[in-house]
């Protein structure tokens, strides 16, 4: 689907997108972006569903110090993740 026709559809439907489908389509644009040799940072679509992906893990309202609980947690997560192996 065209980046720009899904992050419309998106946007009127947001609540009710699952993350993982917001997720793939915005792999979608990265790669529609990047096969046009376009900039990612700089493109709407891409952007816009940043913005969603954001919204619905509540990273938008994130803080530097929780930004810095979850890298702890992801490392703790890791070492777990290993003495269970």
């Amino acid at each position: 689907m065209n980046r720009f026709v899904y992050a419309l559809s998106v946007a009127k439907n947001l609540p009710h997108e699952p993350l993982e489908a917001i997720a793939s389509g915005f792999k979608d644009a990265v790669d529609q972006v990047l096969a046009e040799g376009g900039e990612l940072q700089s493109d709407p679509a891409v952007i816009v569903l940043g913005s969603f992906i954001a919204f619905h893990v509540h990273a938008d309202v994130n803080t530097a110090t929780g930004y810095n609980t979850l890298l702890a947690s992801c490392e703790q997560r890791l070492i777990n993740s290993h003495l269970l192996q």
